[in-house]
């Protein structure tokens, strides 16, 4: 156990917090846990992507049809940079959670070398 500020953190905690924070980033872009993907909202090929990319798939490019696209099109592009921010604020929650650990374990490595340095 560690204390910092009068909080006592387990390690097993600290573990617990870092596999669910790996969870929800593994559900949200299957892959990106293992930092094997881009997280994205939308996949090359989905159906926002393909309207995205063809403007008159929504009426052609009379003036309400435009505004529509460029409606969707803003939706869209807010959406991913939440999508991404939230993954990649996921992402480095995890990474730290992984560097807490190593620190600790340094920490202790330290505590005992220093024990046995005092014991003998």
């Amino acid at each position: 156990m560690s204390k910092d500020g009068g909080l006592e953190v387990s390690r097993s905690a600290i573990k617990a917090a870092r596999q669910d924070l790996e969870d929800v980033l593994e559900l949200l872009a299957p892959g990106a846990a293992k930092r094997d993907v881009t997280p994205t909202a939308f996949p090359a090929g989905s159906a926002v992507q393909r309207l995205r990319d063809t403007p008159d798939a929504l009426g052609g490019s009379w003036p309400a049809a435009v505004g529509i696209w460029s409606s969707l099109n803003n939706a869209a592009t807010g959406v991913e940079t939440a999508y991404v921010g939230i993954s990649t604020t996921l992402e480095g929650a995890v990474i730290r959670l992984g560097q807490v650990l190593r620190n600790l374990d340094s920490a202790e490595v330290a505590a005992a070398d220093r024990a046995r340095r005092i014991d003998t």
